[in-house]
């Protein structure tokens, strides 16, 4: 018997809608989604599911609490209902834009939201830990004929010591940061370094500068939900529990994309590994690209990276093979000689060393 599912999204992302029409497509469910158009609440709905996310104020809990039907909510409020949440792991996404920021060698940092915003607490933990500080930027409030946004963010600018990092904890207000920073003056990325979140390409790519990205897998949450209502259906006790779902990745495009060591040789040497990785360079092939002798630039990628030259080869190799391995249907082997590796015996050995599981098992608990 075909269930019938119903998507009342009070809020709504097209990865989520692709992740949860997948589960539902391979379990042959019926998505009743006419509330995507008009969100006019269908209390007559005759059904077997539903799911939901929920907006202050509309009414999308009394309705699903007069439905009394099995519900899962997606998002980061369940405003009372006792039912499932699959959610964003807020505090996961913070760390990951940190450690991206923190592997480009920046010394200052900033995060912007026009007011607080629980990404910003790991964001800055996280910067802490090693040692760095991190200004929260806030629009303060302002009435209808104070200055606006970009005015604002262009004062703001002037008093932050370049090049920054600033992290946004969703693409259009990184957008807007980006857009203040031109505005000023400023060059983005190499003064003014800009990250969102969501990856949304819609946003990120077509900005005057595309705009990097933690993409905090929304077709992720939506599939994961309907797989948790999918349970329920079928009659298991099921906990009203919080399922974190961690970021997959950051996207980098043209808003991130500079090294900024203040050490001229290990800028060199990194952005020719990063330039390189996929061909048979060696430590010689990076030294050779610096003006200083092989012990002289080992000493700087300890100082700076805490690691020698050849691990941040096989680093930067692994990163591309465990993306490969997530996103294509490449064969193993084929991924290993992609990533530059001399054989698929060597890929497969520092893969499951680097990320304790085997390109097998890696690619298996994704799906």
């Amino acid at each position: 018997m075909r269930r019938q599912v119903l998507l009342a999204l009070g809020w709504y992302h097209p990865k989520t809608h692709r992740g949860i029409a997948r589960f539902a497509g391979e379990h042959n469910w019926h998505l009743a989604s006419e509330m995507l158009f008009d969100q006019r609440l269908p209390w007559t709905w005759k059904g077997d599911g539903i799911l939901t996310s929920l907006v202050a104020g509309k009414g999308y809990e009394d309705f699903i609490r007069e439905s009394d039907l099995p519900s899962v909510v997606i998002g980061n409020s369940r405003q009372g209902l006792d039912c499932p949440m699959v959610r964003d792991d807020n505090r996961q996404i913070g760390i990951m834009a940190a450690e991206y920021f923190i592997k480009k060698g920046f010394q200052h940092y900033a995060f912007f939201w026009p007011r607080p915003h629980w990404r910003s607490h790991s964001y800055a933990e996280r910067l802490e830990e090693e040692g760095y500080h991190c200004q929260i930027l806030m629009t303060p409030n302002q009435d209808s004929s104070a200055r606006s946004l970009n005015e604002w963010l262009q004062e703001e600018l002037q008093h932050l010591t370049k090049p920054i990092a600033i992290y946004c904890p969703d693409d259009n207000t990184a957008s807007e940061v980006i857009e203040a920073a031109l505005d000023a003056g400023f060059k983005v990325p190499e003064e003014v370094s800009v990250l969102g979140t969501h990856n949304d390409e819609i946003i990120c790519e077509n900005l005057v500068v595309p705009l990097s990205s933690v993409d905090n897998d929304f077709e992720r949450q939506g599939y994961e939900a309907a797989a948790i209502l999918h349970r329920m259906m079928e009659g298991e006790d099921v906990a009203s529990d919080e399922i974190l779902i961690p970021p997959s990745q950051v996207v980098s495009r043209i808003s991130t994309d500079i090294l900024a060591y203040e050490n001229v040789d290990l800028v060199k040497a990194l952005r020719f590994i990063k330039n390189h990785y996929s061909t048979p360079i060696d430590v010689d092939d990076v030294v050779a690209q610096t003006a200083v002798s092989r012990r002289t630039l080992y000493s700087v990628f300890k100082q700076y990276l805490n690691r020698s030259i050849a691990a941040e080869i096989l680093r930067q190799r692994l990163e591309e093979a465990s993306r490969l391995v997530l996103e294509s249907q490449l064969s193993f082997v084929e991924i290993s000689k992609v990533c530059g590796f001399s054989d698929y015996k060597v890929f497969h050995r520092n893969f499951r060393k680097h990320f304790e599981k085997s390109p097998r098992d890696w690619r298996l608990s994704s799906e």
